[in-house]
């Protein structure tokens, strides 16, 4: 057995029922919906049944479902057509979630057929009652989705899965200032680095044991060693060096040849721009207090940036907008989306931790948000 497994034909026997195994795999059965049967929640529809972001850049969709097992279709494929949105969110609504929904934001799709695993996504089980996706992308930028598909795994679905986590088509994430992991998605069951590593490892094993089997009748060649370790170092730097470049060529196209003001328009943060932007126009006072209320630290904390040089607060991780006495007439409240400050526009009022309540006039609003001023 040994002999067979070893030799060059043993090897190409085993290479070729593995490639049998893969194509024999049954397909798994799925569920597809297509444009005509999608539900639009937010955007439009062009003629041509794509989807059209709106003024914020924003577009979302439902498919109707049947009661599909969420844990039996971990499988979800998205197939577009043309530019593929910046970023995607995933949400679903089952029975037993009692009206709240549940979702996850995916690493974002190309051109073609994305696949994305779900198994293991938290709150993916259960029958759908509800099963949806919002896109983040240029205003009014159309998205062809041709289809939305979910599925079991094959084998098949499973190799395709791994390649689709290390395809160099990937757009930059906020993550990638801190840390590169060489996949799409953070939480990937395989990581690159690892693999060449193992497969480094393996390689060199092989080879030792091949040298034991002939009793070591040549001498030992290191060049072979050297051959191996250079043969996947290059290998596994290629797919870095590819992403890095495709990365820079999508930033270029994005961001070349603009002013700084024509970046920020064009970056994911353009809707907190345009609303810092009106709101700082509106505030007269240069020694304003600004408070920066919204439940998403990440957009508190850049709406904070963005209205600078003004006097900000803004309280992470906590409260929204602070108990005690604080207030005084004059001072202005920025409510970023989402937010979860009870300001009624009817009676002017905002309700704070502890009942108190907060007399104001609103000086501006847009879909993402709006500028109070205490009076």
């Amino acid at each position: 057995m040994f002999a067979i497994v070893w030799s060059e034909k043993g090897l190409l026997t085993l290479a070729c029922l593995f490639l049998v195994a893969i194509v024999a795999s049954p397909a798994a059965a799925d569920s597809r919906w297509y444009p005509p049967q999608f539900i639009l929640k937010k955007g439009a529809l062009s003629a041509a049944n794509a989807l059209v972001t709106d003024a914020a850049g924003d577009a979302a969709f439902g498919v109707p479902t049947d009661g599909q097992l969420l844990e039996d279709s971990p499988v979800l494929r998205l197939t577009l057509t043309g530019p593929p949105p910046a970023r995607v969110m995933i949400y679903w609504r089952t029975a037993a979630m009692a009206g709240r929904y549940a979702q996850v934001e995916v690493a974002a799709p190309v051109e073609g057929t994305s696949t994305y695993n779900l198994e293991r996504v938290n709150g993916w089980s259960g029958a759908a009652e509800e099963l949806g996706f919002a896109f983040r992308a240029e205003p009014h930028q159309s998205i062809a989705v041709r289809s939305v598909a979910l599925s079991q795994f094959s084998l098949f679905e499973i190799l395709k899965a791994y390649w689709h986590q290390w395809d160099i088509e990937k757009s930059w994430a906020a993550s990638d200032i801190n840390f590169l992991t060489g996949t799409r998605e953070f939480s990937s069951p395989l990581y690159p680095v690892p693999v060449f590593a193992g497969l480094t490892g393996l390689a060199l094993v092989v080879f030792a044991l091949g040298s034991l089997s002939r009793g070591f009748a040549r001498p030992f060649n290191w060049h072979i060693v050297g051959g191996i370790i250079l043969t996947v170092w290059v290998v596994s730097d290629a797919f870095w060096q590819a992403r890095l470049w495709h990365q820079v060529n999508q930033t270029w196209e994005k961001f070349g040849r603009k002013t700084a003001e024509e970046k920020l328009l064009a970056s994911d943060d353009a809707p907190l721009v345009v609303l810092a932007a009106k709101a700082r126009q509106r505030i007269s006072e240069h020694d304003a207090r600004v408070f920066i209320a919204s439940s998403v630290d990440v957009v508190g904390m850049l709406s904070a940036y963005y209205m600078s040089p003004f006097n900000t607060f803004w309280h992470r991780r906590g409260p929204e907008l602070p108990a005690g006495d604080v207030f005084e007439p004059g001072d202005y409240i920025l409510v970023v989306r989402p937010s979860q400050v009870d300001y009624d526009a009817r009676a002017g009022t905002v309700r704070r931790p502890g009942d108190a309540v907060l007399n104001v006039r609103q000086i501006y609003a847009n879909d993402s948000g709006a500028l109070l001023k205490v009076i």
